[in-house]
């Protein structure tokens, strides 16, 4: 599954459960969704979620629960959760019945960005006992999250599995303005533009072009309380002068 943009789902995107074995999720854009990605219930193995960005939902980004084995989280931005007053971004659950050998999960240079208001800070990662074999490093996190530390050394991904491993201070300009499907609409330029300056990067890409379509859409937007006069000013001038000067 890779570069989708999935908005507004009521209850799971990419939903994940019973017997399934090599799946890979990759530079997606999961948004405003009450409950993002399951992946629970039986036996998984060898899942790959890796280079998406999850913006704006409020929980499972995703939740793991039961018999996950070798499941690998790279490169992912989570901005933040509890979007409707209560959520988390990575949730890691216990096996079913209890077994303390799953999930064998490696988390790994992701960014989970907390948006001030909603939620709390130390919901960024979610550890429930017995809570499988874990190891995390090279992530960012937001302060007084408690939950960053291993109860494993890495597990190994073969060769022809393994991801590119971009540092997690550079995703805002490595991953985020690179997810979702390749024509996004202006209101997901925006998102993306926000997602990767919120977290260090230099914004989404602009071509300094503004076509009637996108400007009725800022337009629209800015009635709605969603964007700054400043911004719609400026994308009026750019409209003016038109795409090809």
């Amino acid at each position: 599954f890779d570069h989708i943009t999935a908005i507004s789902a009521s209850d799971g995107v990419f939903d994940t459960t019973n017997q399934v074995s090599d799946v890979t999720f990759s530079w997606n854009l999961i948004m405003d969704t009450e409950l993002a990605m399951l992946i629970k219930y039986n036996r998984r193995e060898r899942i790959s979620i890796h280079h998406n960005v999850y913006a704006r939902n409020s929980e499972r980004q995703p939740q793991l629960a039961h018999e996950n084995h070798l499941f690998d989280y790279v490169n992912n931005v989570v901005y933040g959760w509890g979007w409707n007053g209560w959520g988390y971004g990575l949730r890691i659950s216990d096996a079913a019945p209890l077994n303390q050998d799953y999930p064998t999960l490696n988390v790994e240079d992701n960014v989970f960005h907390y948006v001030s208001g909603y939620s709390n800070p130390d919901s960024a990662i979610v550890r429930l006992y017995p809570e499988g074999k874990i190891y995390l490093i090279g992530n960012i996190l937001p302060a007084g999250e408690n939950d960053n530390f291993s109860t494993s050394s890495r597990h190994v991904i073969p060769a022809y599995a393994e991801v590119t491993h971009y540092n997690a201070s550079t995703l805002g300009d490595s991953v985020v303005p690179y997810v979702g499907t390749h024509y996004p609409t202006l209101e997901e330029q925006l998102l993306l533009d926000e997602v990767s300056k919120a977290i260090g990067g230099s914004g989404y890409p602009d071509d300094g072009c503004i076509t009637d379509s996108e400007l009725l859409g800022l337009i629209n937007m800015w009635r709605q309380g969603q964007l700054g006069m400043t911004y719609l000013i400026d994308s009026i001038i750019k409209w003016k002068a038109g795409c090809d000067g």
